[in-house]
């Protein structure tokens, strides 16, 4: 009796393995592709204005800023980092109340003490019209963390920036935990970082 009931289960699951199941073909697997070296990770808080989180105050509708880069109005949030991690700035900005105008994607750089160790940064052209600006960064050797400014460019620039994203890609799921990084691991490298180098 035992051994008709062990010829049985062994039948069905020879069976059942043989199946090919709708969709499933009968081909070997293959190994998945690359993780994705995406910016997919947003880093910092509120990056939409959506609440005062890490901005220090309320930015309902976006946040609008200067004139002049020197006005107390000007914004930054603090964002761990790591020297070397892929990191890509986001933004999308306007002039406001002149037809054209310039605001800043920047980044400033410190170390552990929060001394200053560097900036990455570049000026860009806008109009009445919102548009989105991107801008590829890397922290360099010795930094903690980031300093990502909201900011006008010019003396006289009011600009309303409705985004201001630092982004960067998901965890290496070849690399090892590292609880010393933040976000406790280090990220997928993209294929050709390039971008502006950090100064």
């Amino acid at each position: 009796m035992r051994s008709a009931s062990k010829t049985t289960l062994a039948w069905t699951v020879a069976v059942a393995v043989a199946v090919t199941l709708p969709g499933c073909s009968k081909r070997p697997a293959t190994p998945s592709a690359a993780p994705s070296a995406d910016f997919s990770v947003t880093l910092n808080a509120a990056p939409m204005f959506e609440s005062a989180k890490g901005w220090g105050r309320e930015n309902p509708g976006g946040a609008v800023v200067g004139p002049g880069a020197e006005n107390k109005n000007v914004l930054a949030q603090r964002v761990g980092v790591y020297p070397g991690e892929p990191l890509k700035i986001v933004a999308q900005a306007a002039s406001v109340g002149q037809p054209t105008g310039f605001g800043r994607l920047q980044i400033n750089w410190v170390d552990g003490q929060e001394h200053p160790i560097g900036a990455a940064g570049k000026e860009i052209p806008l109009t009445s019209d919102a548009k989105r600006f991107e801008m590829l960064v890397t922290p360099p050797a010795g930094a903690a963390a980031g300093y990502l400014y909201v900011s006008p460019h010019g003396p006289q620039d009011v600009i309303r920036y409705t985004e201001m994203r630092l982004l960067t890609t998901a965890c290496d799921p070849a690399g090892a935990p590292d609880a010393a990084k933040p976000g406790g691991c280090t990220r997928i490298q993209p294929p050709n970082p390039g971008g502006a180098a950090s100064q």
